[in-house]
Formats: C-alpha cells, structure tokens, sequence
C-alpha cells in the first residue's frame, strides 16, 4: 500500500508521501504500545471494558485541555510545505497554527453554514465510543492480535464501501491493485501470526501452539514411563 501511494500519488496522497509512511509506520509503533498495554492491565485486574474507555476519555480530555493550549501557540508559517499543509491549521485570520481549538469550537456552534458538522459530531462520538468499548471487550476477552485483525477487517470494509458506484465523486476512493494486495498480504500476515493459517513447510509449523502441546506431551510421557521404569526397578531391588 506504501509503494502504491508513492508510484500513484498524483497529488491524491500529498506531496510527500514517503514521509507520510513514515508518520504512520512511527504512529503504529505508538498503536501497538497503546493495544499491548490496554490488553495487560484489563487482564491483570479486573476492570470492565466500559470502565476502562470511561477512564480513558476522562483522562484524554485532561491531556488534551493542556496539549491544545499549548498547541494554539505554536506557528507553522515558517514549517515546510509538506508539513505545514497536512499537519498545521488555518484560521478566519490567515494565521497557521499547529492546532486550533477555539477555531474549531465556532465551526461547531458559531457557523450556521457548517449544519454538517453539527450533525456528524454526536455520531462520530457516539461511534468512537462504541468501537473503544468493543476494541477493550475484544482485547480482555480474546488478546490484542484479534482486536488488530477486526481493525483491518473494519477498513477494508470502509475502503470497498467508497467503492461503490452510489459514492459521491468527490468523496470517491479509487481501486489500485496495489492496495488491494497490500491488504490481502497484511491479513494473511495476522492470520499466520494467530495461526489460524499454518503453514507447514520450511519448519514453520514447529513452534506453534499445537506443536509446543504436542512435543510438552510427549516430554510428560517420556517422564512418566521413566518414573515407572525407575519404579519397577526399585521394587525388583528391594524382592531381591
């Protein structure tokens, strides 16, 4: 998918969109920090999934109140082009600044023209919310591995939907083969990692769960027929 936004990017995916896949190989790295120890503190303690996303938001508007204050008063005039387009805000005034709250806050309630806005936030939050909870319920009741498998189902599902002939063209995704196969090799890579595909050549089926079963059985057996043979031993000895 990274090559196709590169060789295909006709101004669709930025100006630079070799940085732009270092931005989200970099965000992954933070994604799966965040998925790892979400999984070991709902399964260390016992704490419901709901609890946890409450605890969550509560503590994200806490940052946040203190990140967007600071981030009002960091300037992009001065950034590059790349980073000041697709990172920084532009306000009523002309002024680029690295985030913008209070432009935000009267785009929701102070502009009758943005009437979308007002109706997509409620969704979008109540949306959010509803993928967190069942983001934690998925990594508490099964691992993170899973949670990240129903992620990728969940936007090959919203990219073959911006597919469809009744989209908008202007909202419109186009198909590249690339991405297509982008996607297959990235779900075919979770399946082979949670072993629901295993593979059993070139000795990669050697240590899977199964496999680990199956040689700690035999290890059980060898020790028990060992146990019985030293047994049996020992009570020859003591006949004769």
């Amino acid at each position: 998918m990274g090559i196709n936004a590169i060789l295909n990017s006709n101004g669709v995916s930025g100006e630079n969109p070799g940085f732009g896949i270092f931005l989200v190989v970099l965000s992954q790295l933070f994604s799966c920090s965040l998925l790892i120890t979400e999984e070991k503190l709902l399964k260390g303690y016992e704490t419901p999934a709901l609890k946890a996303v409450g605890l969550e938001g509560m503590w994200g508007v806490f940052v946040y109140l203190i990140l967007l204050f600071i981030f009002y008063f960091i300037r992009c005039e001065e950034w590059p082009e790349f980073l000041k387009g697709g990172v920084c805000i532009k306000d009523d005034d002309k002024k680029i600044r690295f985030e913008n709250a209070l432009f935000a806050l009267k785009q929701i309630f102070c502009d009758d023209n943005e009437i979308r806005i007002k109706f997509y936030l409620p969704l979008y939050i109540l949306s959010i919310a509803f993928f967190n909870f069942s983001g934690l319920s998925i990594s508490k009741y099964a691992s993170a591995t899973a949670r990240t498998i129903c992620d990728t189902l969940r936007t090959i599902v919203v990219w073959a939907f911006f597919l469809m002939p009744f989209v908008p063209e202007n909202t419109k995704e186009t198909f590249h083969l690339l991405q297509l196969l982008g996607f297959l090799v990235l779900v075919l890579g979770a399946f082979i990692y949670n072993e629901i595909i295993v593979i059993p050549f070139f000795g990669c089926a050697d240590n899977t769960k199964e496999a680990i079963k199956k040689r700690e059985k035999l290890e059980t057996e060898k020790e028990d027929k060992t146990k019985e043979t030293l047994n049996e031993l020992e009570n020859i000895k003591k006949e004769n």
